[in-house]
């Protein structure tokens, strides 16, 4: 597994706006399992993406694992364009 997690892809994005970037995601990738225990968990049997927003900070991390490092820089890309 390859994952983009040594250096998240990061986006300066309100909070308040947060319940509708995971709504959309929610609904772009309705074949994941999600969880949304901190920030939006999108699981699939073989890759996952993590969505968060900062507690400090005005940024998203987007966090991923995949098969390969393509991959899981793709799902970050695509989280990323609906930022």
């Amino acid at each position: 597994m390859a994952c983009c997690a040594g250096r998240p892809a990061v986006s300066r994005y309100s909070a308040d706006r947060l319940p509708s970037l995971f709504q959309a995601l929610t609904s772009q990738h309705s074949e994941a399992t999600v969880q949304t225990g901190d920030g939006l968990r999108l699981a699939w049997k073989d890759k996952w993406l993590l969505v968060r927003g900062s507690n400090t900070e005005p940024i998203v991390r987007l966090i991923a694992e995949a098969e390969s490092a393509s991959e899981a820089k793709s799902l970050c890309d695509s989280a990323a364009k609906m930022l």
